[in-house]
């Protein structure tokens, strides 16, 4: 029994060592972890699914997995013929599935490890991009006690956290697994012990399920008139050059914890979120604006985002037929810090128009729209929710200028005749 109470191992491939004492009766149980990616209400490459079931796919994005000895927040170890101990899944980086919301991940090196034969164990993944270092390094994670202070001590630590800076292209995400109520008929009796080697034997194995935990905006700007896409006449149609959201940037992330907490719980933003005061002035405090960016001619889902060329903006057109402005989507979501009520938001344009009379060039004028997003009533803009932001814009409209002439008017005749009448009267007319 001293030599199957270690069997867990990680190898690289999935055949067995046939030299491992393994008695009959037990066997190395494969750890194979399923993720799913709950529905989408740079440095980063964006976004991660969608708000349509459809369309809601991982696309190998990496994450990162820690197996914990349930309820606490000790790494799971298994031990080797000798005694060795050694971590399993200790931020462990994974590649998700690519074209489905729900599917078997793999560890990126290749690995596959196996159930210590006795215990249970939680599963915590967190999807965090490059908002806590680059991209494919493994974050830094932190424990912390009961009193929110650094411990090394696994025995005092009740969370795991990671800070994070994010620039609006990173999807920050995290989940557990748990049990479906199948998983826990599976496992009859024993319905607590999961997930364990036990239970994959029943067929019940981990699956993570990451919640969005960022607030999500999507942009799209249509011309307000036909002007301003472009009427020929000593103008050119509307550019969009630029569009930024006010948001708080840095925070923490708790990635597992031993005490409930509910999900939007699990990202804190430090500092002041920009106010706004009550002629609608702006001031950003601690927050930061982010930029929209857009995905790059040719790049993969996994490759940053970059800024939106100032050489080939979205141009504003009109439709004719339906006499209306054509929407256009402006770059990737921007992804920022939940729960304000109000998002200073700035849009550069600009516009080619004649400058002199006659001339047959025109010069680039750019002007900006300034406006506080907000849903009145105090409501918060709340994590794991899109919102799509239509905003329509009037181009410049020239001064024309028109001098009309007022005639004259007849004020009357006053006739001066000392000989007549040395005291001459005013007559006729206004005295005005």
């Amino acid at each position: 029994m001293a030599a199957a109470g270690m069997l867990t191992a990680c190898s690289s491939d999935d055949t067995l060592d046939a030299t491992s004492q393994v008695l009959p009766e037990l066997s190395q149980e494969k750890i194979q972890l399923g993720v799913a990616s709950s529905s989408a209400a740079v440095r980063g490459s964006g976004t991660i699914g969608s708000m349509e079931d459809a369309t809601n796919e991982w696309a190998g994005q990496e994450f990162w997995v820690y197996m914990l000895n349930k309820g606490t927040m000790k790494v799971a170890k298994y031990a080797d013929p000798q005694g060795t101990e050694s971590d399993v899944y200790n931020n462990m980086q994974f590649t998700a599935p690519s074209s489905t919301a729900s599917g078997l991940a793999s560890t990126t090196n290749g690995e596959i490890c196996y159930y210590p034969v006795s215990g249970n164990y939680d599963f915590w993944g967190y999807v965090v991009d490059d908002a806590a270092g680059q991209r494919g390094q493994q974050p830094t994670v932190k424990m912390l006690d009961a009193t929110d202070q650094t411990t090394t001590d696994e025995n005092e630590a009740v969370k795991r956290v990671v800070d994070i800076n994010i620039d609006g292209t990173q999807d920050i995400m995290a989940g557990k697994a748990e049990p479906t109520a199948d998983d826990i008929r599976n496992l009859g009796t024993r319905s607590g012990d999961y997930f364990s080697a036990y239970a994959a034997r029943k067929s019940v194995q981990p699956n993570i399920k990451f919640n969005h935990l960022l607030t999500r905006f999507t942009f799209k700007v249509k011309a307000g008139n036909k002007a301003t896409a472009g009427n020929g006449q000593n103008t050119e149609a509307m550019t969009v050059q630029s569009i930024r959201l006010a948001s708080l940037t840095q925070g923490h992330l708790t990635i597992a914890h031993t005490e409930d907490m509910a999900v939007t719980d699990l990202l804190k933003f430090d500092g002041t979120a920009a106010t706004v005061d009550e002629y609608g002035v702006a001031t950003l405090n601690d927050a930061t604006n982010l930029v929209v960016k857009q995905r790059a001619a040719g790049s993969t889902a996994n490759d940053p985002l970059v800024g939106i060329d100032p050489d080939d903006p979205v141009i504003l057109t009109w439709d004719d037929a339906e006499n209306k402005g054509v929407e256009h989507q402006i770059g990737e979501a921007l992804l920022v810090a939940p729960g304000e009520t109000v998002y200073p938001l700035t849009i550069d344009l600009q516009q080619k128009v004649q400058t002199n009379t006659g001339g047959s060039t025109t010069t680039p004028k750019p002007l900006q729209f300034k406006h506080n997003l907000t849903m009145g009533n105090g409501m918060k803009f709340e994590a794991g929710k899109s919102y799509e932001i239509v905003i329509t814009v009037y181009g410049l409209e020239k001064i024309d200028v028109t001098a009309t002439l007022v005639p004259w008017q007849d004020g009357g005749k006053i006739d001066i005749d000392d000989d007549r009448d040395p005291q001459s009267q005013f007559t006729g007319g206004s005295s005005n």
